[in-house]
């Protein structure tokens, strides 16, 4: 599992910690936000089946790079923790900053040049939240309709899932290096079954409306069921029982059970007479947490690479340049998928090919001759 595939190599350039399956499900994942969000475009099919496959598993996207962050970030601590007996916060930090800031920024900065030349008007206020990481909260609240994104906040609304992802970078870390590895598992499990409790608390105290699905403490359950996934595997990767687990076919029953639980229960629901406000309450709060597990799943089946015909898919070479590329691709879609750029003729798959192209010229022109300094602080 610590090999890398040449391919790997070629498409991630100076990356020396990849693992084979990952960068093909960053690759699907990117493709299914572009999907997503390109869904209000001209040009994308509009039969009612499309649009409402698109919803369902472009609404998974985002939630498997969480749980792909959470794995491979401790994945790699737990390397860096057998290798040199400690964790080194500072050297954890400069490597995150190599890799995030460079693209992240750049996408800002072009949008604040952009903004008023295209009418944008994307608010100072946004940037400013995009930039430290606080985005999902800029608009708060236990509602969907909390979070804006109609008009101009589409522009940086995609910020909200960095946030995320940098409050992970700020809590876990530091929750390593402090807690003896002993207690690490039992803490997180006990996070992961305390989450629903606290959705529901939520929902109690703000009423059902919709679920925040930007708010961090909300969420956790996909960034923990990836740590977690790590360290089982730290713990018992040598079993025969967990090599076979992972090259059961029959995963594929709970994988899709659990991520499209909500879809499920939503088909349902016209059929649930007085019962549907209660299966609508018990899909708010369960969702995240069977998503999380299923999502999972997936990623470990990835990992151990016990699937053949799946194996095969992560495992090529235009799935592993689309995972290089997801990060950049993620940051500038965002600008090429907003119906609200009607005016400028944007429709789908045009659309797509312009992010793509300009994701790929931030790729090898900011994201890499960044990456290659990350060597210094190994």
């Amino acid at each position: 599992m610590m090999s890398e595939s040449k391919a790997a190599k070629e498409a991630g350039g100076h990356h020396d910690n990849r693992i084979p399956g990952l960068d093909g499900l960053r690759g699907l994942a990117a493709i299914g936000v572009v999907i997503l969000h390109s869904a209000g475009l001209p040009g994308f099919p509009d039969q009612p089946w499309i649009q409402r496959l698109s919803s369902i598993v472009g609404g998974r996207s985002v939630p498997l790079f969480f749980v792909l962050s959470g794995y491979l970030i401790t994945y790699l601590l737990l390397r860096e923790e057998e290798r040199s007996g400690r964790i080194s916060l500072k050297n954890f930090y400069a490597r995150r900053a190599l890799r995030i800031l460079p693209a992240a920024l750049t996408y800002l900065l072009v949008l604040a040049v952009l903004s008023p030349w295209l009418g944008l008007n994307v608010k100072l206020k946004e940037l400013f939240a995009a930039m430290f990481w606080y985005r999902n909260l800029l608009y708060g609240g236990w509602a969907a309709w909390a979070l804006k994104l109609d008009g101009a906040e589409h522009f940086t609304g995609h910020y909200w899932s960095l946030s995320v992802e940098e409050h992970f970078y700020l809590v876990w870390p530091a929750v390593m290096l402090l807690m003896p590895a002993r207690f690490r598992m039992g803490f997180l499990i006990f996070l992961l079954c305390l989450l629903p409790v606290w959705r529901a608390f939520n929902m109690k105290m703000s009423g059902i409306g919709g679920m925040n699905y930007w708010r961090t403490d909300l969420i956790s359950d996909y960034l923990i069921a990836g740590v977690l996934l790590a360290l089982f595997q730290a713990r018992w990767e040598a079993s025969p029982v967990w090599t076979r687990f992972w090259g059961s076919f029959w995963l594929a029953i709970p994988i899709l059970a659990m991520t499209f639980f909500r879809a499920g229960i939503e088909w349902l629901t016209p059929f649930a007479g007085k019962l549907a406000a209660s299966l609508n309450h018990i899909a708010v709060v369960a969702e995240v947490s069977l998503a999380s597990c299923g999502l999972v799943l997936l990623v470990g089946i990835a990992v151990h690479g016990r699937q053949p015909i799946l194996d095969c898919l992560l495992n090529s070479r235009l799935l592993i340049w689309f995972g290089a590329v997801s990060f950049s691709l993620y940051l500038w879609q965002q600008l090429f998928c907003d119906e609200h750029l009607r005016v400028l003729g944007w429709s789908f798959p045009f659309n797509a090919a312009a992010a793509l192209a300009v994701a790929t010229v931030s790729h090898y022109c900011v994201e890499r001759p960044f990456l290659k300094f990350r060597g210094r602080f190994r």
